[in-house]
């Protein structure tokens, strides 16, 4: 029997949260006397893939920084990070869309960042599948499948990401998707799915 209740796939970084850029990449830039675009460039080279897999640890992350970019004190780091990663608008309305749809949260991300902030809202995700705890890491369909393995049989599922590449995994998984604009327009298309759900469990 095909799921009434929709499955929302939610990124994190610049759907939910915010991106580390460019607040830290800009703070690091500041320290080390290095262009933020270079500094970015090469994380992307050298550590990206290993960090949100999680083949680095974050302790990994912190030494190669500080070995890569002069001036780059954790200690001082840290909290631009944190600021970074601070809620976006879509965050608050979590309670809401859980009412109506089955929520889930796909990312490439540290699990150490994102657990403390996903401690209150872990009520209403049914699913949280960070990368750098599966060892995989979008647009790779592996950790896609791991988040398959949640979901009804036969569900309609929406994924929401603000990254074309990842947007056309999932497709290629045949789940329908909606990408996440910096100016916040996507939220619309989910308010109106949900109003749509509400109104169908209110008339059957």
């Amino acid at each position: 029997m095909k799921s009434r209740k929709t499955q929302l796939v939610l990124d994190a970084a610049g759907v939910l949260i915010g991106n580390l850029t460019p607040l830290f990449w800009e703070a690091v830039a500041v320290r080390s006397k290095i262009d933020a675009r270079g500094i970015k460039h090469r994380f992307k080279l050298e550590m990206r893939q290993e960090l949100w897999t999680g083949q680095a640890r974050e302790e990994d992350f912190w030494v190669w920084m500080e070995n890569s970019f002069p001036g780059s004190d954790r200690n001082e780091l840290l909290p631009v990070l944190q600021r970074a990663i601070q809620p976006l608008p879509a965050w608050y309305r979590l309670e809401d869309w859980s009412q109506v749809t089955d929520l889930h949260l796909l990312s490439n991300h540290r699990w150490e960042w994102l657990a403390p902030m996903l401690e209150p809202m872990e009520p209403f995700i049914r699913s949280v599948t960070i990368s750098s705890r599966t060892g995989y890491c979008k647009p790779d369909p592996a950790i896609f499948r791991i988040v398959e393995t949640y979901f009804p049989s036969g569900a309609q599922v929406i994924y929401v990401d603000d990254q074309n590449k990842n947007l056309e995994a999932a497709r290629s998984m045949g789940w329908e998707t909606i990408l996440a604009d910096s100016g916040q327009h996507w939220l619309n298309s989910i308010e109106e799915l949900c109003t749509a759900k509400q109104k169908t469990s209110e008339d059957s």
